[in-house]
């Protein structure tokens, strides 16, 4: 299904998270475009942040955790991006609705006003 959300993707060991949007999204995973390749065979702990289109809260998102695998990694001649294909291995959703800066960029760093680093604390199954 063509989505564009923001995906947030971070190494399994840390380090800093890379901002993405999605361009499809389905039940098994989700293709996306990011500005730092990944490996193929790589997990990576990702937050996708579903808009809820809550008509008094408009920046308002749903956030669903989880461990993915980098199956796919696409680089177009010329772009400064790269496209990332990541099978979803598990997830859960996030039990607070979080809420979008107004100036978000799908492709900006992370800011004190987005969800706080990933980590790989987070727990899975």
């Amino acid at each position: 299904m063509k989505l564009a959300w923001t995906a947030r993707l971070g190494r399994e060991r840390g380090g800093p998270s890379v901002s993405s949007r999605t361009v499809d999204v389905s039940s098994s995973g989700f293709y996306c475009v990011c500005e730092e390749p990944f490996p193929t065979g790589e997990f990576l702990w990702c937050q996708l942040l579903a808009p809820t289109r809550n008509p008094v809260l408009r920046e308002e998102c749903l956030c669903l955790e989880c461990r993915v695998e980098v199956v796919r990694v696409d680089h177009p001649d010329g772009s400064t991006h790269y496209g990332l294909g990541c099978r979803i291995d598990d997830y859960y959703v996030s039990p607070r609705a979080i809420e979008l800066p107004r100036t978000h960029r799908p492709y900006e760093a992370a800011t004190a006003h987005e969800p706080a680093p990933l980590t790989a604390e987070a727990r899975f199954l």
